[in-house]
């Protein structure tokens, strides 16, 4: 009787808001596996497997969506969800919304290239603009003036990625490097990264070169632009497969969440 004059306790609370963002995310997750599963559908691929890692509390969850391309070659696409909770400036009670932040395609290539690349877009100098380039990062320092190696910018592997014009006209407009998620009418969450893999690194582990192309979702939610995303994800994995070799690798990783990331890739059910 005194425990229902008290009203709820902490632990019936804490099983609600569980519940709710288990409710909340399971929505998502159905939304984006119909979502990706019709826009692959249009490019004749099949519905992907789709594997979640957990419900979001302060660490984000993933969505590990498997597929094969139209090249019958291995994808695994990584979704983040992350909660927030609380309450933003226009809002009297607390808002609890599951979103998706960091979407990453991920491609494996048998064999090792030489170092690790990554795609920036570099500064020419006052009032010349910025060039956008594949380099090689051979930095352990995480330096941004000595990301590269200016010798190592002549080598074919880099060469030849950066005559595809084409495909860095897909990374910039198709893969973003910030978003926001709306909340109410007088605020936003805003989203992002800055580290220094960019939009798209290349990364040898041990006996493969494994492709990394990242996208920062927010308010697009389940947008995808496959066409021309998995295109490039070719056109890169065309140019990795001809400098590999044999010899294991481990090249230097920009930032920590490429392992995480790595691993991810390594989970989740194959497809049928």
């Amino acid at each position: 009787m005194w425990d229902k004059l008290k009203g709820k306790s902490k632990e019936d609370k804490g099983e609600e808001t569980r519940l709710e963002i288990q409710k909340l995310t399971d929505k998502f997750v159905a939304v984006f596996k119909k979502g990706v599963g019709h826009e692959l559908g249009k490019l004749g691929i099949q519905e992907p497997s789709v594997t979640l890692t957990g419900y979001p509390t302060l660490t984000p969850s993933f969505i590990i969506a498997k597929f094969n391309d139209n090249e019958s070659q291995p994808i695994t696409l990584i979704q983040a969800l992350e909660l927030y909770m609380g309450t933003p400036s226009g809002a009297l009670v607390t808002i609890k919304k599951v979103y998706p932040s960091v979407a990453v395609f991920v491609s494996t290539v048998p064999g090792a290239i030489p170092f690790t690349l990554v795609h920036r877009e570099i500064s020419k100098g006052s009032l010349k603009g910025s060039q956008k380039l594949f380099m090689p990062f051979t930095n352990t320092n995480f330096g941004e003036l000595k990301l590269t190696d200016q010798s190592l910018m002549q080598h074919p592997l880099v060469s030849n990625l950066n005559q595809k014009s084409d495909v860095f006209g897909i990374i910039s407009s198709n893969f973003l490097t910030s978003g926001s998620v709306h909340l109410t009418h007088k605020a936003q969450l805003n989203l992002g990264y800055n580290d220094l893999g960019g939009r798209c690194t290349i990364i040898p582990f041990g006996d493969e070169t494994v492709i990394f192309l990242r996208d920062v979702k927010g308010d697009l939610y389940t947008y995808f632009n496959f066409k021309h995303q998995l295109y490039a994800l070719s056109q890169i994995r065309a140019c990795v497969s001809q400098s590999v070799k044999n010899d294991k690798v481990s090249g230097n990783v920009p930032a920590p969440v490429f392992n995480a990331l790595y691993s991810l890739s390594k989970s989740g059910s194959a497809p049928t």
